[in-house]
């Protein structure tokens, strides 16, 4: 049984399997996605024979259905036809006939978040290999373009060490007339400290899974309970996967609470202000809009030491880098944190000071000047092609 059989078949869905040679198609065989096309009324765009239509080459999926809608599908030229001898993507090419600029925005890091650390849980070896094929897809795809949009400057040196060319800086904002210190509610604090006016307040708000750094933080726990002498108060807002690790760790712990899915932004600035150390543990986070909210909420962060969290960190002074990732570094990067009170509401201080830079005024202010900067090349271009047609 296939995987996609097995998650079909979980989910209540009819799994369209290859039909038997011969059996409705003249002795080849039906693709899924075509039977599940037939199933649904959808005509589906067959790969043609050889020779039928396209001087001996096959039609893709993707042209036979651009050409049944009346578009033209822009093929991979073939190697030297027009770009020196590399391909060409089908972006690019669309972009060429249209006189379009293409520009692109690198929302995930996906050659190290998906690619590598998926394989490396496998064999690092095969890792390595997989995100070096990672790396080569993203500079095939991306070649060509105008400009591509990276969101942190940690992210960008490593995407230009790795081949990939027109880079530039566009991080994204935060609220920060929402997210901000003034959200405090002194009401919640006192609930959270519970008696202890000196108890620390904690506030985990991502997903719950691995790659966030639930499991290092929740490891981390008892040992950050062991350095204080006292358990700290830990927020934890979200779902995710392992959601199941936090119901049992709020079930054994007095001071760990879990307050589920917070979906109105008031109430989440409030939960943000309330508390007085954030945690950012996904060392691959591209530009970490959770992050920027806790720093412009007035937190002390606690985070990776690599990505946007480590930039963030040390851009601002607004925190501390775990050393290594694991529960003793993480404990210990807390208690040096939060053991002086005065100067942990002065690092936050500084995190609320970067985190203004970061407004979504701002941002779509550089956005715009991108954008501009683009059309005023484009133009330029045109400007050129124009006049060389005159002089012919």
């Amino acid at each position: 049984e296939s995987h996609c059989e097995s998650a079909a078949q979980q989910g209540g869905i009819s799994f369209p399997p290859v039909s038997p040679a011969g059996e409705t198609d003249g002795g080849r065989q039906e693709s899924h996605c075509e039977s599940a096309a037939q199933q649904g009324g959808i005509s589906f765009p067959l790969v043609s024979p050889a020779d039928e239509t396209d001087g001996g080459r096959q039609e893709s999926h993707c042209e036979s259905a651009a050409q049944q809608g009346g578009i033209s599908f822009p093929p991979v030229s073939p190697a030297g036809e027009t770009d020196g001898g590399r391909q060409e993507s089908h972006c690019e090419s669309a972009a060429q006939q249209g006189g379009i600029h293409l520009v692109g925005f690198w929302h995930a890091d996906f050659p190290v978040t998906y690619v590598y650390r998926t394989f490396a849980l496998i064999n690092g070896f095969l890792a390595e290999k997989m995100e070096s094929a990672a790396w080569a897809y993203a500079r095939h795809e991306f070649k060509g373009y105008a400009g591509i949009q990276v969101s942190s400057n940690e992210v960008m040196k490593r995407m230009s060490r790795h081949g990939l060319e027109n880079l530039h800086w566009m991080p994204l904002g935060v609220d920060v007339d929402l997210f901000n210190p003034s959200r405090r509610d002194e009401k919640l604090v006192d609930e959270l400290k519970a008696g202890d006016p000196n108890r620390l307040t904690m506030f985990f708000p991502h997903r719950f899974c691995r790659e966030k750094g639930l499991d290092l933080l929740l490891d981390a726990y008892p040992l950050i309970c062991e350095k204080f002498g006292y358990e700290p108060a830990l927020v934890l807002a979200g779902t995710g996967p392992d959601i199941a690790q936090v119901r049992t760790a709020q079930k054994h712990w007095k001071h760990i609470r879990y307050i589920g899915f917070v979906k109105d932004t008031a109430d989440m600035a409030r939960w943000n202000a309330s508390c007085e150390l954030g945690f950012a543990l996904s060392g691959c986070e591209t530009f970490g809009l959770s992050i920027l909210e806790g720093m412009a909420s007035g937190q002390c962060l606690v985070g990776a030491n690599t990505g946007a969290a480590a930039e963030h960190i040390r851009e601002s002074s607004g925190g501390i880098s775990i050393v290594n990732r694991d529960p003793q570094a993480l404990a210990l990067s807390v208690f040096d944190c939060a053991v002086n009170r005065e100067k942990m509401h002065l690092i936050g201080a500084n995190g609320r000071i970067y985190a203004e830079k970061f407004s979504w005024d701002k941002s779509f202010d550089r956005q715009m000047k991108f954008y501009n900067s683009i059309m005023l090349d484009f133009d330029s271009v045109v400007a050129g092609f124009k006049s060389a047609t005159t002089v012919r």
